[in-house]
């Protein structure tokens, strides 16, 4: 594990906790337990459970299509091999997507579901994210 400290100023110092879990660790709850401590006081035991799940990034074509107001997507089950859809999210986890045979679709408004926007411009540019979370029980 490492650890890295940035004195941010007015009392405030962030800790940096690093760590690198190997494969015996898949699917794992690993607590980690910590105190803070000063030369005036200690804080009381806090302690995070990471749960540790592999991460793939996969890229492919994608169908876009865009109105003045909503974006829909509509991606191929074929770039995403072995992705179970019952866990694929856009950034907003509150939004859903479907599918058919072929592809996993969705379709938002420009200002929901964790779509941001950037000013490339001459243009505006529209992003959103579609997530897969590894099921921690399997």
């Amino acid at each position: 594990m490492t650890k890295k400290i940035r004195d941010e100023g007015f009392g405030v110092t962030r800790l940096f906790l690093g760590w690198i879990p190997q494969e015996r660790h898949l699917r794992q709850n690993i607590p980690i337990c910590f105190t803070a401590e000063t030369n005036e006081s200690q804080s009381e035991m806090r302690c995070v459970v990471v749960v540790v799940a592999k991460a793939l990034a996969l890229t492919g074509e994608a169908i876009v299509s865009c109105t003045e107001n909503r974006i829909s997507i509509a991606v191929s089950k074929a770039y995403l091999p072995g992705v179970d859809m019952k866990w694929l999210r856009l950034a907003d986890s509150s939004c859903s997507l479907t599918s058919n045979q072929t592809h996993i679709m969705g379709t938002m408004s420009l200002k929901t579901c964790g779509t941001k926007m950037e000013d490339a411009g001459d243009f505006m540019v529209f992003k959103n994210e579609i997530n897969s979370f590894d099921a921690v029980n399997a």
